[in-house]
């Protein structure tokens, strides 16, 4: 075995002796900060100094004479006994281990490093040693870690903004990103305030959807109000809930999550955009004190990233609404129209379904425009597909094909009873006014429909048929209008 420097145990002296080696051990034991302990050959406490018997909060002289073993069951005598076994081995003189203890709710990490003292004939005489508390470092690190991982989910949520299908599923996003980012958050919500000045939850991970489903809670009953007495302003960290809900007076409302325990702590961050408040992002854990500063600072930070990344959302949205509507009327515009005509039409072919292709045209409204305005004309445009769009059942698509045009496809069954249907709506809408700057309009239009299969299965070839057809019965209302005491048929005013 290789001789350790000796008694200094940590600098490389020989003989544990000498009265000087026994000076230097007194300086050791007097000055190090951190805690330092000097051990016999059976491994027995011999001395230590006043931060060791800290450490293992034990009088001295319940330290003195025994072995850790004897003292602690924890990771610490499981370190010890690893440090021995090295030195035990007869490769080495000095060996060292990390191990971790709770403290006050957190985890802290320690480094025990022991050097062999040599008895003079090439064996173990004792040995020495100290533990430094790394957890500032380990902190330090955490931080990082936590940090490194919260910018990673912030570029993943922005580059999800297209994926999502709705604000309420980028929230899940949002939610599952960042709960995988912090440290000890178990569970966590995303919370929305209304008009009413009631918040709702938009997401949620961790409790149930169900019971989750139908929360409402009030912005001056939230845990940030109860605490500032005011609007949510930051970051608040409660590592004890039921304290804090029993202090103030709060009924014990919170929610299990899905293992039904209870939640502990909590982290709520509010939303703010333009200034105003628009809702809580919360984290939460079912145990007890597990956020600290550092979780504080990260939720800041995410806090001021949120906002953004909804504004990116948003504006990735309107985009994409501007895109496949018409800003006129709100409806599906032609190009996206098509987009949909070729999924339905591939869906047909393959699995037989029936549709039917229809066109629409307003009757007259040349001369509204030109009497009365474009704006007359864009209010009857705005008129027919609020009424059109709120009679075809929900599973009908109707779009803008242009101008005074409209195209639609339809699940009904029989051209017959879809014709039917459509004569019934031209004769309800012909009978109800549209004001105008003090005049009252009526908004009559022809149609055209075309069955899928029976008239073809393209697109052109379907919408010249349903044009023919959109044709012929203008014409056949035309002539109507021509007879004597003939109803209405077109777009008019009344004075």
């Amino acid at each position: 075995m290789k001789k350790a420097a000796q008694p200094e145990s940590v600098n490389g002296r020989q003989d544990c002796d000498g009265a000087e080696d026994r000076k230097i051990l007194e300086t050791i034991f007097r000055t190090i900060p951190n805690p330092v302990f000097y051990r016999d050959r059976d491994r027995r406490i011999r001395r230590c100094n006043e931060r060791f018997r800290l450490f293992l909060d034990l009088p001295e002289e319940r330290i003195l004479g025994r072995t850790i073993a004897q003292l602690r069951t924890d990771t610490t005598a499981a370190a010890f006994a690893e440090v021995d076994a090295a030195l035990a081995s007869g490769g080495e003189t000095r060996a060292s281990a990390t191990f971790a203890l709770p403290s006050d709710g957190f985890e802290r990490t320690f480094l025990l490093n022991v050097a062999a003292i040599d008895d003079g004939r090439g064996g173990i005489g004792g040995s020495s040693g100290t533990i430094s508390d790394l957890s500032a470092q380990a902190e330090s690190e955490r931080k990082i870690a936590q940090l490194m991982r919260l910018k990673d989910a912030i570029l993943e949520i922005n580059n999800s903004i297209l994926q999502a299908a709705d604000l309420d599923r980028f929230f899940d996003i949002i939610l599952e990103k960042v709960l995988a980012a912090i440290d000890h958050a178990d569970v966590g919500c995303i919370l929305l305030v209304g008009e009413d000045r009631m918040l709702r939850i938009a997401a949620v991970s961790g409790y149930s959807r169900s019971e989750t489903k139908d929360f409402r809670v009030r912005v001056e009953d939230t845990f940030q109000w109860k605490e500032s007495d005011s609007e949510p302003g930051e970051t608040l960290i409660i590592n004890d809930l039921q304290d804090f809900m029993r202090t103030r007076g709060m009924p014990d409302t919170l929610l299990k999550n899905t293992k039904g325990e209870t939640i502990r702590s909590s982290m709520s961050a509010p939303i703010t955009i333009g200034g105003a408040f628009y809702g809580l992002f919360n984290l939460d854990s079912s145990r007890n004190n597990v956020f600290d500063e550092t979780d504080h600072a990260l939720m800041e930070y995410l806090r001021s990233q949120i906002p953004i990344a909804i504004g990116m959302f948003k504006s990735v949205e309107r985009t994409v609404f501007e895109s496949e509507h018409d800003k006129l009327t709100g409806l599906f515009n032609r190009r996206y129209f098509e987009s949909i005509f070729s999924v339905i039409r591939s869906k047909a072919v393959r699995y037989g379904d029936r549709f039917s292709l229809a066109l629409f045209d307003l009757n007259g409204l040349k001369k509204v425009n030109d009497t009365l305005g474009h704006l007359a004309g864009d209010e009857l445009i705005r008129h027919f597909a609020r009424e059109m769009k709120e009679r075809f059942r929900a599973s009908d698509i109707l779009a803008r094909f242009g101008g005074d045009e409209f195209i639609a496809i339809l699940f009904q069954g029989e051209e017959e009873g879809l014709s039917a249907r459509l004569d019934e709506q031209r004769r309800l809408m012909l009978a109800q006014s549209v004001p105008f700057e003090g005049v009252a309009l009526t908004c009559g239009f022809s149609f055209g429909i075309a069955r899928f299969g029976a008239d073809g299965i393209e697109y052109d070839e379907l919408v010249a048929v349903a044009d023919r057809r959109m044709y012929e019965d203008k014409a056949a209302l035309k002539a109507r209008a021509a007879e004597p005491d003939a109803p209405r048929t077109g777009t008019t005013s009344r004075d």
